[in-house]
């Protein structure tokens, strides 16, 4: 084999090698499904540039429609918390479903964003006297 052959058979190997998933020659990319969560956020927040909102409003969204969280969260005017089924939401707590937010919905949403969405959502709710 000459080597212009040679050249011409690596230059070959190399644009199979580096050809995007899916065009010929290539094995095609499986699609990973969405979750429900991801199904849900598709359909129920505000996105922009591909990714959700990391703000109250999408937040807000998700204490009041979501199923696991509607209606979950009341404010305590004596003690001035929110209460989460009855119980007072000390720090931990609060962070906590920070953290679940972002896991299941708003990846880089802040914790304080959410401790106000919640007050919100809680306030919204009803108060607790």
């Amino acid at each position: 084999m000459s080597v212009q052959n040679q050249l011409a058979e690596a230059e070959k190997f190399g644009a199979e090698q580096r050809a995007p998933m899916g065009e010929a020659g290539a094995s095609p990319k499986p699609k990973r499904a969405l979750s429900e969560d991801e199904v849900w956020a598709r359909k129920n927040l505000r996105w922009r540039d591909g990714r959700p909102i990391t703000d109250m409003a999408n937040a807000l969204r998700i204490f009041e429609r979501h199923e696991d969280f509607k209606g979950r969260y009341r404010f305590n005017e004596m003690v001035n918390r929110v209460l989460d089924r009855g119980v007072v939401m000390i720090d931990w707590r609060i962070a906590e479903v920070c953290v679940v937010l972002q896991e299941r919905f708003i990846p880089a949403i802040p914790e304080d964003v959410v401790l106000k969405a919640l007050t919100i959502a809680a306030n919204k709710t009803g108060v607790q006297k």
